[in-house]
């Protein structure tokens, strides 16, 4: 009996110390939903789109100005906002955040101003100063926007070329970023992200690429360029970090979307090949939901596709699990012989595999 114990213990701390790495996240078609029409739960030119904790489904529908609301199967639950430029009311709305008590921070882009809702779809407050300008909580045609650890909202100030940074009351903190193409220099700043580490990711649009600042707003790197090979983009619009740490990006002209590793490295494509679901067809924004699936608007189709998550591991460390279960087999042949060979024949098919 001891023999068996320290076996299955060496075995579970050799495992703690070799956890299965996941070397990459590949995407797989799920389904579709929504489509061309004007009516509650429909879309025309969705653009951003946000998930909660509930794994609900959050799209601006940006001509007919409001938020649709769908469960993760992509049921209508409801609509947010209405058109027009009074307090709850929408005009062309694109970036959304929602925080952990379901409020949903909508970016009111024609409006220029950020608009705040409950979990009803009650507004609540706004983000900032509002109206159009370069002043501090001002806004130049703002586009996308998302919340760090501690409950800040940043968000893209497109014409001002800034990212500025609200607390989670709205009110305004600070800003970085100027006019330019030099390392740290934004040229219309559109999607930007927050990673677990800090780090502020932005898709700098005009310059044709992302760049990842501290949580300070300290330049960290860049990747990318115009063009259409890979790791190019035409018009980037969006951007998330997934699992495994790689960056997904929407390359919006050129109708696809691409996969980075934590370098800046290009990784994958998908979109402009037909692989079960059409075409994308100006791929626009991107989230990932509690269970890892990839939301991607596909504006000029009206729709909204969602893809499974399937992690890679790195090469050996599956081996590595099915020699600890081999292992853990045959401690278990010592305890109960019957039980333990058939073990036993199992993991070691596992382990040749």
């Amino acid at each position: 009996m001891v023999r068996i114990r320290g076996l299955v213990l060496i075995a579970c701390l050799f495992g703690t110390l070799n956890q299965v790495a996941v070397a990459e996240v590949v995407y797989q078609f799920q389904f579709a939903f929504s489509g061309p029409a004007s009516g509650p739960g429909q879309l025309i030119d969705p653009l951003f789109v946000e998930s909660d904790a509930n794994n609900a489904i959050y799209v601006a529908s940006a001509t007919t100005d409001r938020v649709e609301v769908f469960d993760s199967g992509g049921n209508f639950i409801r609509s947010i906002g209405s058109p027009g430029s009074g307090v709850g009311q929408l005009d062309f709305p694109n970036g959304i955040s929602v925080d952990s008590q379901g409020n949903v921070a909508v970016v009111d882009r024609f409006n220029d101003r950020i608009q705040v809702f409950d979990s009803n779809g009650v507004f609540v407050r706004n983000i900032g100063v509002g109206g159009i300008g370069p002043g501090p909580g001002q806004f130049g045609s703002a586009v996308g926007i998302d919340q760090d650890s501690q409950g800040n909202y940043l968000v893209g100030d497109q014409a001002n070329n800034r990212i500025q940074i609200f607390d989670s009351n709205g009110t305004y903190l600070r800003e970085f970023g100027t006019l330019g193409t030099g390392d740290g220099e934004l040229n219309f700043p559109h999607g930007v992200r927050v990673k677990d580490n800090g780090d502020i990711v932005v898709v700098d649009y005009l310059n044709e690429r992302v760049q990842v600042f501290d949580e300070f707003g300290n330049f960290v790197m860049t990747f990318g360029e115009f063009g259409a090979s890979p790791g190019q983009f035409d018009s980037p619009i969006d951007v998330v970090v997934d699992s495994a740490n790689q960056f997904i990006v929407s390359d919006r002209d050129n109708n696809r979307i691409q996969i980075f590793d934590e370098t800046g490295q290009f990784v994958s494509s998908f979109g402009d090949v037909d692989i079960g679901f059409g075409t994308l067809a100006g791929p626009h924004g991107l989230a990932i939901n509690g269970n890892g699936d990839l939301l991607v608007t596909d504006t000029a189709n009206d729709r909204v596709l969602v893809f499974n998550a399937v992690a890679v591991p790195e090469p050996g460390s599956v081996a590595v699990f099915s020699f600890l279960a081999l292992l853990i087999a045959v401690a278990s042949v010592r305890k109960n012989h019957a039980n333990g060979k058939r073990a036993l024949v199992s993991s070691v098919a596992a382990y040749r595999l």
